[in-house]
């Protein structure tokens, strides 16, 4: 019987996007499933706690099973948060690897919470935002409480004012900018509601102390070298470039000796012409200073397209944002429409002052 997906996870998704998410943990599996410890993770891909560090983790045993087939010597029995997650074979030796998955922090859940409430107000129940609009609510502060109340009467009031015009109005808690659309091909009544507010500085300084702990887990394995390989996973709101210039840092200065080699991933699926495809964005970085350097080059290979991480999601200037957004339009011919939402990552000063 084929176990249920977890809730959080591929059950969450659908269409496009859905198929190849499913297809992508399909070949892992595949790839992965004669290796000794794998069944318990097929458990743990059932549990809503533990479904997106399985993946992560599964994701990152593949890269390497898929670049040389017998890398992945075997996945370490779960449950013993002092150990690795899984064993490489590179060069002969026996390398550990931990998968860390950077979670959503407290202040980005608090922020996602706020964000949809907004959203459902404006958009859905009451219908606030007018055809045609978008409408940029800016949290001036990180969002530290539910502010979802004030920041919904502040829009509701700011919109008694629209006349399709743009418009700035500044608030206690939020500002709010509302400005007409073009019209997108084969909609009517189109809408734009974004939602955004400042990343704090505390974001990327995360994966420092999960790299710390890594450091010495990966130096527990009797039977495997002194220091391995953590390969993290990051969301959309970590700074890939930051994070890695930070980890690099610390590298740099003799830190995080158990760590002789660093991976960062995030995972995507890219659905626009020419076809569709899976995509690994991944940057990598040999440590010379662990106490056990890698001898060779750590071959890796993606299920699909592949690109360096800091090169696709390079560091933008300005003050970067958690977002939400979320757009509707009533389709009035179907082989035109192309529901539309802007990918904005970055705030300036003049726009949460």
């Amino acid at each position: 019987m084929r176990p249920a997906l977890a809730s959080r996870g591929l059950a969450n998704t659908t269409g496009a996007i859905a198929f190849l998410e499913m297809n992508w943990l399909a070949e892992d599996l595949r790839l992965l499933e004669d290796k000794s410890g794998f069944r318990p993770l097929l458990r743990d891909l059932c549990d809503d706690q533990l479904f997106l560090s399985t993946r992560h983790m599964l994701h990152s045993a593949a890269l390497f099973e898929r670049a040389r087939p017998g890398a992945v010597l075997e996945f370490v029995i779960a449950g013993d948060d002092e150990a690795p997650d899984f064993v490489a074979d590179i060069s002969g030796d026996r390398v550990p690897v931990e998968a860390k998955l950077l979670m959503l922090s407290d202040d980005e859940q608090r922020f996602v919470s706020v964000a949809k409430q907004v959203v459902q107000a404006l958009l859905i129940d009451r219908q606030v935002t007018p055809p045609q609009t978008a409408f940029y609510l800016i949290f001036k502060q990180p969002v530290k409480s539910d502010v979802s109340k004030e920041a919904i009467a502040f829009c509701c009031e700011v919109t008694g004012r629209y006349g399709h015009s743009a418009v700035c109005e500044r608030g206690t808690v939020c500002n709010v900018f509302l400005e007409p659309t073009e019209m997108q091909p084969g909609l009517a009544d189109y809408r734009v509601v974004y939602v955004m507010a400042p990343v704090p500085d505390s974001e990327d300084l995360r994966v420092l102390g999960r790299a710390k702990k890594s450091s010495n887990q990966l130096r527990a394995l009797p039977s495997a070298l002194d220091s391995g390989i953590l390969s993290v996973g990051l969301t959309d709101n970590q700074d890939g470039t930051a994070v890695f210039e930070n980890v690099a840092d610390r590298i740099r200065r003799g830190r995080f000796g158990g760590i002789s080699a660093f991976l960062l991933l995030k995972r995507r699926t890219h659905v626009a012409p020419p076809r569709r495809a899976t995509l690994d964005l991944l940057e990598y970085r040999l440590n010379p200073k662990a106490d056990r350097p890698l001898r060779d080059r750590v071959p890796l290979q993606p299920l699909g397209a592949a690109a360096l991480l800091t090169k696709s999601e390079p560091h933008l200037s300005g003050i970067r944002a958690y977002r939400a957004g979320h757009a509707t339009g009533r389709v009035t011919d179907p082989a035109s429409a192309r529901l539309f939402l802007p990918d904005i990552r970055v705030l300036t000063a003049d726009m949460i002052h």
